[in-house]
């Protein structure tokens, strides 16, 4: 056990005894227990700085008995000092993928959130980055629309841009996702036409002469 830990959570209880604040109980077995259960399971969140052992000493703080809530209030107090720094990760993770939306940005954002997380932290956190996935996906579409609209080479080629962004995404559906507009992509016939002379140009239209296309455009 950390020292410093150690420290932290005796002398809590060592300062509550000393100013009255501990009701002498008659100590039992199961008290001790419960006691000693939430004590080390405190401890190891505060070594650990894991979602897994902050959910072990949640449940054990919750196990003691309600006479015993100067400890459960010492102990919470600890945990919450690890849950902390977890939250805050998980926030400015999300927030560098809204304001920068790559699929790295949104892959990392989603890894911020421990999967030991339940409830509604849980799903609220992952509700925010399901937003921001879905609006990439809708830049794809369109970019991939305006490519077919276009039949250009630079809108090709923007469109490649996002959806080679989303093919790296570790979620084989979303992979498959965006195979579908990368082959809509392939599809798409650009049409070279090299304009030789301006004849003519006016406020209604311009008038040019090009070399003759191999198909009709």
């Amino acid at each position: 056990m950390s020292k410093k830990v150690q420290k932290t959570l005796t002398g809590a209880m060592a300062a509550m005894m000393a100013t009255g604040v501990v009701t002498p109980l008659a100590a039992t077995n199961d008290v001790d227990a419960l006691y000693k259960a939430a004590y080390n399971a405190t401890t190891k969140a505060l070594n650990e700085k894991t979602q897994a052992a902050i959910n072990e000493a949640r449940a054990a703080i919750k196990a003691l008995p309600a006479n015993l809530d100067w400890a459960i209030g010492e102990f919470s107090k600890q945990v919450d000092t690890v849950q902390h720094p977890i939250f805050v990760n998980i926030v400015e993770a999300i927030k560098k993928a809204e304001k920068e939306t790559t699929q790295a940005n949104i892959e990392a954002a989603k890894k911020a959130i421990p999967a030991e997380l339940g409830g509604f932290y849980k799903n609220s956190y992952s509700s925010a980055v399901d937003k921001i996935q879905q609006g990439l996906q809708a830049e794809v579409i369109e970019a991939v629309k305006n490519a077919e609209k276009e039949g250009t080479e630079e809108a090709v080629e923007a469109a490649r841009v996002l959806v080679a962004d989303v093919l790296t995404a570790e979620s084989k559906a979303l992979k498959d996702w965006a195979k579908i507009f990368s082959d809509r992509l392939d599809a798409v016939k650009i049409y070279d036409l090299d304009i030789t002379k301006v004849k003519s140009i006016d406020r209604y239209q311009v008038e040019v002469e090009f070399d003759a296309l191999t198909e009709a455009l």
